[in-house]
């Protein structure tokens, strides 16, 4: 898994095959539901981009995107605090 800047209010992640592409999202999604943010996957790539004006920011996007786990059954491996930045 690779992850490029996209901006500064995105990152895309960049994975080996569609499955995974899946999985991964899905392992966000379950992770941080409530996080203000759009999944957009493609083929390859998933687009993580902040939805909204509120106090979410790169640092905390880029920390829960690493934390994601997508092995079946786990969750993100060491969670970010989105409570310091998210309502």
């Amino acid at each position: 898994m690779r992850v490029l800047a996209y901006g500064d209010r995105a990152v895309l992640v960049e994975l080996e095959a569609t499955d995974q592409v899946v999985a991964w999202a899905d392992a966000f999604a379950a992770a941080w539901p409530d996080a203000p943010v759009e999944l957009v996957p493609a083929a390859t790539t998933v687009l993580v981009a902040l939805s909204g004006d509120g106090p979410h920011d790169l640092v905390w996007l880029r920390a829960a995107v690493a934390a994601v786990d997508p092995a079946p059954g786990r969750r993100a491996a060491v969670p970010p605090d989105p409570s310091s930045r998210c309502p």
